[in-house]
Formats: structure tokens, C-alpha cells, sequence
């Protein structure tokens, strides 16, 4: 039961910034977000990330968690470096 629990709390987790990479991708920009919470979070994932990477026990549900998320913040802090107007040029 814990294995299962660990999974769908990492996929839940993992997934969570989905819709938010999605509408910065589709509308290409992140100007709604701060950069505040985009760069703890994203430290946040990486430095954990390597935290867990490094113990003796691999903890797959928690790793898959945490690459997916950074992807995701990543994907987030693309579009809010690089805003996109409405034709495609960049701002």
C-alpha cells in the first residue's frame, strides 16, 4: 500500500504544474507569476532532486517527482524570460 501511495502522490505532484506550463506555452508568456515563486521553486525541485539522487536507496516516486516538476517549472521560466506576442515575435 505505501508503494502505491508514494506513486500517486509523486504523480499528483509531478503533474501538478501541467496546466500552468501549458497555458504559459499556449499563450507564450508567464507574466503572471512571480519571479519569486518560480525561482524557490524550481531551486527547491533541483536541490531535492539531488538530495533524494544521493542516498544509498533510490526512491523512484520521488524522483520522477521531482525531474517532472523541474521540467515543468523550466518549461514556465522559459516563457517568462522569453514572452511571446500574439503573432509568435518575441516581446
Amino acid at each position: 500500500m505505501d508503494e502505491w501511495m508514494g506513486w500517486f502522490g509523486a504523480l499528483c505532484l509531478g503533474i501538478c504544474a501541467i496546466p500552468q506550463a501549458y497555458e504559459s506555452w499556449k499563450t507564450g508568456n508567464s507574466s503572471g507569476i512571480t519571479w519569486g515563486l518560480l525561482i524557490l521553486w524550481w531551486l527547491g525541485e533541483v536541490f531535492t532532486l539531488g538530495y533524494i539522487a544521493g542516498k544509498d536507496t533510490l526512491d523512484l516516486p520521488l524522483i520522477t517527482n521531482y525531474v517532472a516538476n523541474t521540467f515543468f517549472v523550466s518549461v514556465i521560466i522559459w516563457f517568462k524570460l522569453h514572452p511571446r506576442t500574439r503573432t509568435g515575435e518575441k516581446q
